[in-house]
């Protein structure tokens, strides 16, 4: 946040996650937002705040203050809650990525900054034959990676993975039992993370 308040040439985003600094000491959230209310004078940097309603840390109220004090300074944020993650909500940023990176993608998307477009989900469900599922194929598109995707042309009926902590090869292995637990045997890998790897890959 103080080095968005900065505006360094070439930093054309500020994504906040969970964001503050939270301190033992006495007075220290007022003291925070005395910081963000600073930074909100000299910000021009388009912002990106997301926090966990249950945020153990900084909870609705907290957060609602540190916003209010960044734009009395007439920086503009897009803010956002989320519901409930986990028992405490302070883990978003490392555990809830499914719950948080559509809104970074949206506001990657409308300042035309490198992610995903719906042209993408497009693409894959014509090359797959499909005429429904659209939200779900988004999904796939908004999950983190690694993670792969697999296909039966016979009964259109597909089945993703995600997991940080086990690697793309592990991915495919559980997109694939998806398929075997469903009794489909002809499926095959189509995706890899967001690259296209099925028929007609050049």
């Amino acid at each position: 946040m103080a080095l968005g308040a900065r505006n360094p040439s070439g930093l054309v985003g500020v994504v906040s996650v969970s964001g503050g600094l939270r301190l033992y000491c006495a007075d220290w959230e007022d003291e925070l937002v005395k910081a963000y209310k600073q930074y909100g004078v000299t910000s021009r940097i388009p912002n990106l705040w997301l926090y966990a309603k249950n945020d153990s840390y900084f909870g609705p109220e907290s957060a609602e203050r540190l916003r209010a004090a960044f734009t009395d300074g007439s920086s503009i944020v897009d803010f956002s809650e989320i519901e409930p993650f986990n028992s405490k909500g302070h883990t978003l940023l490392i555990e809830g990525g499914m719950q948080w990176l559509g809104k970074l993608d949206d506001f990657l998307r409308k300042r035309g900054l490198p992610t995903w477009s719906y042209s993408n989900v497009s693409e894959v469900m014509k090359r797959l034959g499909l005429q429904q599922d659209e939200a779900l194929v988004a999904d796939y598109f908004t999950a983190p990676t690694p993670k792969a995707f697999a296909f039966s042309p016979s009964t259109k009926q597909f089945y993703y993975q995600y997991d940080g902590k086990y690697g793309l090869a592990a991915n495919r292995d559980a997109a694939m039992a998806g398929c075997a637990k469903a009794d489909i045997t002809d499926c095959g890998i189509v995706m890899e993370n967001n690259r296209w790897v099925g028929a007609g890959t050049q």
